[in-house]
């Protein structure tokens, strides 16, 4: 996915999270949410240009080990650390207890 929208200065892009999960690898801004959610590298690719993006996204295309990697490596950081059903879980309880 490249994630190409300058417009679009998201804290956590739920776009991202989705790919995580399904095995999309990500290629975005180096700005805003991304940086902390993509580990450049190893989760998907932070970008300061378009052409930086292009090269990613090539890069990507045709090393299939690295696009494997990535992906794993991203559907692991969503469940240990963006999205951890635990966490997650332990924060809505205090919301439910405090609802009458």
């Amino acid at each position: 996915m490249i994630q190409a929208s300058d417009a679009a200065q998201e804290n956590w892009p739920r776009s991202g999270l989705e790919a995580m999960a399904t095995g999309v690898p990500i290629v975005a801004h180096n700005k805003w949410g991304w940086r902390e959610m993509i580990i450049h590298g190893q989760t998907g690719f932070l970008a300061d240009t378009e052409d930086e993006m292009a090269y990613y996204a090539a890069k990507l295309a045709y090393e299939e080990g690295l696009r494997q990697f990535m992906v794993r490596a991203a559907r692991k950081h969503l469940e240990e650390n963006l999205a951890s059903p635990e966490r997650i879980w332990a924060a809505w309880q205090k919301v439910f207890q405090t609802v009458k």
